[in-house]
This record gives structure tokens, sequence and C-alpha cells, in this order.
């Protein structure tokens, strides 16, 4: 290793240790929200025999938040959409917009990387992605008995297929027939086929917070002077990353650590500072720590990538990524900081002092039912038989005396009203701090509101918490990471790719997805509410009958049709086309319609007759496009039945299974 090498290690190796010391605040903190979040056993200074009840105030913040925010986010189609700047790019867009949405929740896990996400910046008051370009190749072998040629050939005329072990052999022997030609044999072959998939997409991956280092005081990544991404590697996933050399080099430091005692006789003192050999490697779990770092160049400001391993450099280049390849987002965010408040930050003391009333609440019951006793101490009552035979028919014996002063219960004091509205109120304020009443949680049975539509209004009024959370981690985390996967894209795209849209395969080429468009986010409490959306969109599909049968020209066909398309998504059903047919392309078949039967009469002159099937395919088709009018009803129908409003042969006990229907059909009286 030169001396440049030994620099770059030795201010990589500070920049880990002086963040590791910072992050001791953090760590201790992620320890605690857990405790809290699984509602371990909380010291409050309670007496020994007392209750040790723990409430859960902060795992039902969280448990109920996290719903609501998968729902957003995971589920949710077009949580950030591409809009093109340019009308030209319209079709680039749709493209990318389908390449993008099959990479991220086809080809990643989504709804865990989104769950684990989302749930560490609720308890770790950052929540980290790492995104990156990865390409595989892989090799498959695979036999094949019995082929013919015909079948041979097929299958070694495919792309990256390579033969690696072919066999002939005959079948049948070859003639000559009774004209003297020769028939050549039967032949079969076996032969083992390599193929070679070569696959590169964008994967994304949570990351737990305790294995990212970065500067707690920043603003943003962009503003981050050094980062670190540790990651776990066992023996064998290291050796094929890295090689065996690098691998031999680590373990032969490892084995010097472990010949040693307190690190003495070991060459290098760099890791002293960093933890020595649990810098490394992980004696539990018999594994690596490689760490990524990502800093800018201290004389270059180009931003760079470090691989270290103890004390090696195991790979050192150019940051492609431009910037750390992370995304993080925080769930009450803290103006100009990247770190910010968690849940436990803003109910831990009414975690605390629910469980306090509640253990009060509890330990009154108890003295009630299991309460203190005064107990002649002079010897007249046998202690043993007053500790143990507490049972149903058991026994307590006394000597002589009387026997209303042997045994006396101290009776505490009965519960207060005014406990059960304190606990009330604790409860009220928790759910002001966390934005989750109880109105999500069920119908709560002490509210006003009994309507449907002031119950609603409750609950908006109760979730501009969740709201502003929502679109914060959006505007923060998922709009960024999906603008990271476009360029993603862009640089590093090499081959055409086909996505399938429901039964449309679509072929994306590396020159499709460069184009000038904008990430818009559309969240926020009622986005990815279904039955909110189709009452929203039969109401506006109403609006347009009455719009349109006023003859206000403000309405299109495409107007109709993509609020009709909203509706029918909205159901949960995919495939729209067999429910609507876009205007566009009822308009251009129109127009070839159209087109065809002008020149039929040309053609004709010509002496170029239309097959009578071809003419009643195009008819058919005008048929079904509209084209040839609809039918009137005839002048004589009536237009409207009446009811009538008393039945002609009521129900009743002398005709009791001969009702008569009303005139339009639509039921019966009785």
């Amino acid at each position: 290793m030169n001396k440049k090498e030994k620099d770059k290690l030795k201010f990589c190796l500070d920049w880990i240790d002086k963040i590791g010391k910072g992050h001791k605040e953090l760590n201790t903190h992620y320890e605690e929200s857990l405790q809290y979040y699984k509602a371990e056993e909380l010291k409050l200074g309670e007496e020994k025999g007392l209750s040790k009840t723990v409430t859960t105030t902060v795992s039902d913040a969280v448990n109920w938040a996290m719903p609501i925010m998968l729902e957003i986010f995971a589920t949710n189609e077009e949580v950030a959409y591409i809009k093109p700047r340019g009308g030209e790019d319209n079709k680039k867009a749709e493209k990318l917009s389908a390449l993008i949405n099959y990479q991220t929740r086809v080809r990643n896990p989504w709804f865990l990387i989104c769950h684990d996400w989302i749930q560490d910046a609720f308890l770790a008051k950052i929540g980290w992605v790492k995104y990156q370009w990865f390409e595989e190749t892989k090799i498959i072998e695979k036999k094949f008995q019995g082929l013919t040629i015909d079948e041979l050939n097929a299958k070694i005329s495919v792309p990256h297929v390579a033969v690696i072990e072919r066999t002939d052999r005959i079948v049948k022997e070859g003639t000559i027939n009774e004209m003297g030609m020769q028939i050549p044999p039967v032949m079969e072959y076996d032969v083992t086929l390599e193929y070679t998939m070569e696959d590169e997409y964008p994967l994304i991956e949570a990351i737990a917070r305790q294995n990212i280092g970065f500067c707690t005081d920043i603003k943003s990544i962009a503003d981050s002077p050094f980062m670190y991404h540790r990651i776990k590697m066992d023996k064998w996933a290291f050796k094929r990353k890295y090689g065996s050399k690098v691998f031999d080099k680590i373990e032969k430091l490892k084995k010097e650590y472990d010949d040693s005692a307190n690190d003495k006789g070991v060459e290098t003192e760099l890791l002293k500072d960093v933890g020595g050999k649990s810098f490394f490697y992980d004696d539990k779990e018999k594994e690596y720590f490689v760490y990524e770092t990502f800093y800018p160049d201290p004389d270059t400001g180009v931003q760079w990538i470090t691989k270290i391993c103890a004390d090696e450099i195991i790979y050192d280049a150019k940051n492609e990524y431009d910037r750390p390849p992370f995304e993080a987002i925080g769930a009450f965010r803290l103006a100009h900081r990247l770190v910010a408040l968690d849940f436990l930050d803003m109910l831990k003391k009414f975690q605390e002092l629910s469980t306090a009333i509640l253990r009060n609440l509890l330990n009154n019951i108890y003295m009630n039912n299991q309460g203190r006793y005064l107990v002649d101490g002079s010897g007249r009552v046998n202690l043993d038989d007053f500790k143990n035979n507490n049972v149903p028919g058991g026994y307590i014996r006394v000597k002589g005396g009387d026997l209303s002063n042997a045994v006396q219960p101290l009776i505490p004091p009965m519960l207060q009203p005014w406990a059960f509205e304190l606990y009330e109120r604790v409860e009220r304020i928790i759910e002001y701090r966390s934005g989750i009443p109880r109105s999500y949680k069920g119908v709560d049975v002490g509210t006003l509101n009994k309507t449907f539509r002031g119950q609603s209004q409750q609950i908006f009024q109760a979730s501009q918490i969740i709201k502003m959370m929502s679109k914060l981690i959006a505007e923060m985390g998922f709009a960024p990471l999906i603008q990271d996967i476009i360029d993603c894209n862009v640089k590093f795209l090499k081959k055409k790719t086909v996505v399938r849209v429901l039964n449309e395969d679509v072929e994306i080429d590396p020159s499709d997805i460069i184009l000038k468009a904008d990430v818009i986010v559309n969240v926020g409490i009622g986005t990815n509410n279904k039955d909110m959306v189709v009452a929203q969109m039969q109401q506006i599909l109403g609006i347009y009958k009455i719009i349109y049968e006023a003859g206000i020209p403000v309405v299109t066909a495409q107007n109709i049709y993509e609020a009709l398309i909203e509706l029918v998504k909205a159901m949960g059903i995919k495939d729209t086309t067999r429910f609507a047919t876009d205007p566009k392309f009822v308009e251009a078949v129109q127009k070839l319609v159209m087109n065809l039967m002008q020149f039929a009469p040309q053609l004709q002159a010509m002496g170029i007759q239309i097959p009578p099937e071809i003419q009643g395919s195009m008819q058919n088709l005008m048929a079904n496009m509209g084209m040839m009018g609809r039918n009137k009803k005839p002048e004589g129908e009536p237009k409207n039945i009446e009811r009538p409003s008393a039945p002609i042969n009521p129900v009743n006990s002398a005709n009791a299974r001969q009702p008569t229907l009303t005139g339009d059909g639509n039921g019966f009286f009785g």
C-alpha cells in the first residue's frame, strides 16, 4: 500500500470513528424506542408487589399509522407519476412510467421496503433506503435427450445459448428404396446447453439505521461530507465478490488478533480507535464487515466511493451516482435538519404518564380484592393459616378472645371519578400529539357525531398530522427515490426491455427514456380511499351529464372517458379496456372506415370488387363504433307507464298466491 492509499485509508477511518461517536445518542434512542414500542417493563419507581403493567401508547400510534402510510405508498399505483414538460414527450413518459412501475414493484420487494423504511422513520428518527444499479449474469445448464435435428436447430439458434456437450445417436439405419434413392438414417441427439441470462435493473433495499453512518447535523444528503454503509457478508459471499487474495489478507489480520492479547503484536494501529477486530469481523455471527464510504474528494471535489475491510482498501473509484445513493425520511420533520422526531419523542412522557395512572388504578383494585390486614400480634392468630390458607373453604385458627378484633381488613379509599377523568384526558392528549384518533380504530362510542358526515368530519380534522406526515415523507423520500431510479436508467440501461402492461407488451429502448419530465407527488389522506374516489367520479359523471344536456360545450368525449377510466380503476379493475374505449382510437377507426367507403366506388369503377366478407365486417365495425345511428323507438310506444294508485287484484286471504304486478312490472302490492 503506497502513501496515497494509506492517507486515504486513514481519512476514511477517522471519519468512521468521528461519526460513530456522534451516533451514540441515536443508538441509545433507538434501543429505548424499541423498549417502549414492545411495551417492555418500565421502571417508574414502583414498589415490589405492585402493578408493573405498561400501556402501549407508542405501539398503538405506530401500528395504526403504518397501515395508512402503506396504503398510500405501497399499494397506490400513482403515488408519484411522471409528467412530461412538452407534448412531444407524452409517449416516452408513458413508457418510462411503465418501466419505473415494473422495476420498483415487480423487480424489488416494494411492500417490504416501504414497511421497513417507514417503520424506521417512526421508531429511529430517520429511515434509510439505498439504490444501486444491479447487473447480474446467470448461467444455466440444461440437458435434452432424444431431440430431432429440427428440434436441435431450433434450440441452438436462440441467442445466448452454447452447446456444452452433444451426442449423436442413430435410431434407424439408412436404406435404399425401390427407386434406388438413398434414405438417410434417422438420428436423435442428446445435448447439454448453456443459457446465459443477463439482467439489469435498479436494486432498492431498506437499510437498518445502525448500518448507516452520517453526520447528524446535515440538512440533506447532498450536504453530507462523508457517509458509509456497513455491509455484512459471510465468508463465501466475500470471496465471490472480492476474490481469494483479498480474503486471505483479511484472514491473516484476523488471525493476528486471535493470537494476540489486547491487540499486542498486531502491526497496524489504524483500527485501534474504531474497535479493533470487531470493526471488521463479528465473532458471534461469523460475518465480515465491509464499509462502503461515500465522500467528495478533498482535492478535486469529485464524488468518490471507497470500500474498506479491516485495513485494506478493496475498491476505490469515482462515484457514478454523483452523490451518496441513499434517500431518507422522517416522521416529524424539524426545519433545516435531516434527522427528524419520531413517535417516541412525541409520546414518551405520555406513555409514562398513562402507565403510572393505570398502575395506580390497578393497584387500588388489587387492594380492594387482596388488601392489607390488621392481625393480632400476641400469638392468638395462626399466621401460617392466614398466609397460606387463603382459599375458598380455607380456615384460620384463632386462640380464644374476641374474634372480631383478631383480624381486621384495612379498607383502601374508593376510586374517585376524577381518576378516570384524568386517564381519559391523557388519552385525548395522546390522540392530539400522535394524530391517531380513536375514530381511526373504530367508531368512538363517546363521540357526539353520530352521523356518517359528522364522523367523517371528525376523522378529517384529526387526520391533519397524518396528512402532513405523508406529504413530508413523499417529498423527502419517495419522489426523490423515483427521480434517482429514472437517473439510473438514463445512465446505465444498455439494452431494450420489454414490460408487460395489462395484456400488452411494451418495448422500451434506452433512447425512449431520455426526456424532459417532472416527478409529481400525489399523496394525502383519501388518496387511496377507493370508495371516496368512486363517489367523486360518479359525481363528476353526473355533472358532465347535466352540462351536456344543457348544451354547454365544455365537456368532450375524452373528458368523459378519463373520468370513466378513473371510476373503473377505483373499483379495483386494472384492465379498463374492457369497459371503455379511448375516443382517440374510435376517431382513428372511424376515419379509416370513412376513407375506405369513400374510395369503394373508385375501386369498383376500376373493376376491383370488395369481397362481401369485408363489406359485412365494415358494416359491423361501423355499427359497433356508433356510425350507423341508433334505432329510434316507434312513435306509438308509450314513453312512461304510470303505476296504479292501488292494485287491481290485491293480495288477500282469498287470493293469497296470485298478486297482480304493477303496470311497470316493478314488484307488487301486499
